[in-house]
């Protein structure tokens, strides 16, 4: 069995992409501040692009974050079984038996491994069980979880995998 929490080595995968992005875009703001190229107020149009795209990339990360803080899977690859537990609440199993339904939420480059955005590693599971539960496991507990059962699993491609403003029709 694996055992998967979330740990600093996750928090710096989801991040990195976006510092190395941050790091870029502020010191293209200083070197324009600092010697004002006077590109046209075009340059006033990245900056809220970049402000925009800052806030989407943190939004989303604080969303992972705050879905599965607490929680520790245990994953048993052999028989296709996880174990959720959450602190202070019973472990709930899952397991190709007790799953009714599977979404598997990502963005439209995710299989493509290229991240075009930083925003592109940002994935969850949502799983839909036979006892009315719903489990959600986002990439930032779990980067590289991989579970489908045919005919239960559907993938659903967005431009951003957010949690909170895609509803589901089982809902």
């Amino acid at each position: 069995m694996i055992k998967q929490k979330i740990t600093l080595k996750k928090h710096l995968k989801h991040l990195l992409p976006y510092l190395v992005f941050s790091v870029g875009m502020l010191i293209i703001i200083l070197y324009d501040l600092t010697y004002s190229i006077g590109v046209d107020k075009l340059i006033y149009i990245v900056y809220l692009v970049f402000g925009l795209y800052s806030f989407i990339h943190i939004y989303l990360y604080f969303e992972y974050y705050l879905t599965n803080r607490g929680v520790v899977l245990f994953i048993d690859s052999e028989n296709s079984v996880i174990k959720y537990t959450r602190k202070h609440e019973s472990e709930i199993l899952i397991s190709p038996e007790t799953i009714r339904r599977i979404e598997i939420h990502q963005t439209h480059n995710y299989s493509n491994k290229g991240d075009f955005l930083t925003t592109d590693n940002f994935r969850y599971y949502k799983f839909f069980l036979k006892n009315d539960k719903q489990v959600i496991i986002t990439s930032l507990l779990c980067p590289d979880l991989e579970y489908d059962i045919s005919g239960k699993s559907e993938i659903i491609k967005s431009v951003i995998a957010s949690i909170l403003f895609y509803k589901s029709s089982i809902d």
